[in-house]
């Protein structure tokens, strides 16, 4: 429910809820404490190419939304992550508050931070939220860093960080992307994904400014051809050994980090539950006192809204080098000229990783710690790009891959190396691809 009228689908920086909107779904019993979304059956397009309309589904929108949009951007002094970044040891091994003073430690020889605008900077966002139909709320509450525990598996329980078992997974939940070109798109090239590492140290939601850690481990996405959905393959630079001892599920790629430019997206908020003060600055969210959440009653459990930021987004101006065909969605068509965008929310806020020495091998050492082969459904997606077989592009003197192309624009260069498995042939080949050709499957 959309109370103060600032919602639209289409529009990326509107598509949100903001503090004060009534959150909810179509659940299967919004009564429980345990809410399940609702599976609704919809048929082909070929069948109802103008949408189809379902009968019969109930939606509850009962959890207020107590956070405002997480509009945020990297700080100033953020300096570039290394491609040849690794994980301090101390965050992989030992107890929790052991874990925390490595953390601690590897903050302060870290610039890199999640800023929401300061109160010396919203002036100077005022004319590109007008012009983009929105109005932030930046009370101390609504508007600033709550940490929520995230729990996917819905079994109770705060979740372990996805590179770095043993530390707990909680909002606000930090991802990047490594933007590719139209010709990286076309030629297939995987996307990679870093995520952020953030521990709590108890830090108020009064400030604005939060410290965290880019894990040095790229997760490469290689399309599923088995199953439609995604094989995601971590990339460990070499020098994260300590990753391959504390025990990696399954296979992985050793190499670099591949450098380039890396969106941001926040994942953040809080709906429903009840606002709880404590003695100090800070606030929480956190169930009633009444304890009538574990009673059964849904709509009284605080969760995470995942209500989401990105950079670049449409505040910003256009992002021309990766997104030929963008369309400046904030200037009037009579006000071209005038001075709205702020540059941190466009392609210059993006963070940046750099090889800081691109005449190292990017695989170097990697034998020393062997992975599986991955399986070949995994590898499908790849095949034209492994028969090609383009040399590593090369690097300008920030450390950044020069994605070159040949007459026709084709991509004439890899940003970095493919999987050794899916290019050697020695990727695991699933039970049907192993078949004798005189037999054949019923549908």
């Amino acid at each position: 429910f959309d109370r103060d009228q600032d919602f639209h689908p289409l529009f990326s920086v509107r598509s949100q809820a903001t503090r004060g909107d009534v959150a909810g779904a179509a659940y299967v019993d919004p009564q429980q404490k345990d809410l399940q979304v609702a599976r609704i059956r919809v048929g082909h397009v070929s069948k109802h190419p103008n949408g189809q309309r379902v009968d019969g589904v109930l939606v509850s929108v009962n959890e207020l939304v107590h956070t405002e949009l997480p509009v945020f951007r990297v700080s100033r002094a953020a300096t570039p992550l290394s491609s040849e970044s690794a994980l301090p040891l101390g965050l992989l091994f030992g107890e929790l508050p052991a874990r925390t003073e490595a953390y601690k430690a590897a903050l302060a020889t870290d610039n890199f931070a999640l800023e929401l605008i300061p109160e010396q900077d919203r002036a100077r966002y005022a004319p590109a939220l007008k012009a983009a139909g929105l109005s932030l709320d930046y009370d101390r509450v609504g508007y600033g860093w709550h940490r929520e525990g995230i729990d996917a598996d819905r079994d109770g329980k705060t979740d372990d960080h996805p590179v770095v078992p043993g530390i707990p997974y909680t909002t606000p939940a930090l991802f990047l992307e490594r933007a590719r070109t139209r010709a990286e798109r076309a030629a297939g090239v995987p996307p990679v994904v870093l995520l952020g590492l953030s521990m709590d140290l108890g830090e108020t939601t009064d400030s604005l400014r939060l410290p965290m850690l880019v894990a040095p481990v790229g997760v490469m996405r290689l399309p599923n051809r088995a199953t439609g959905g995604t094989c995601d393959l971590p990339m460990l630079p070499p020098d994260n050994n300590g990753l391959v001892f504390a025990g990696v599920e399954g296979s992985f790629e050793c190499q670099e980090l591949p450098s380039g430019d890396y969106g941001l997206t926040v994942l953040h908020g809080v709906q429903g539950g009840q606002l709880r003060e404590s003695s100090t600055s800070s606030a929480r969210f956190d169930f009633p006192v009444d304890q009538t959440c574990q009673a059964g009653a849904g709509a009284a459990c605080a969760r995470n809204s995942y209500t989401v930021w990105s950079i670049p987004n449409d505040l910003g101006p256009l992002d021309t080098k990766y997104n030929e065909d963008a369309i400046d969605q904030l200037h009037s068509a009579g006000n071209p000229d005038e001075a709205l965008w702020v540059d941190e929310q466009g392609p210059a806020g993006r963070y940046l990783v750099t090889d800081p020495n691109p005449k190292n091998d990017p695989k170097r050492d990697c034998a020393m710690h062997p992975a599986p082969a991955i399986s070949c459904d995994c590898c499908a997606s790849l095949s034209e790009l492994c028969q090609e077989a383009l040399p590593l592009c090369k690097h300008d003197k920030q450390g950044l891959s020069i994605i070159e192309t040949d007459a026709r624009g084709k991509l004439s260069c890899l940003p970095f190396a493919l999987p050794s498995s899916c290019c050697d042939g020695s990727c695991v080949k699933s039970k049907a691809q192993m078949l004798p050709s005189h037999e054949s499957c019923e549908p």
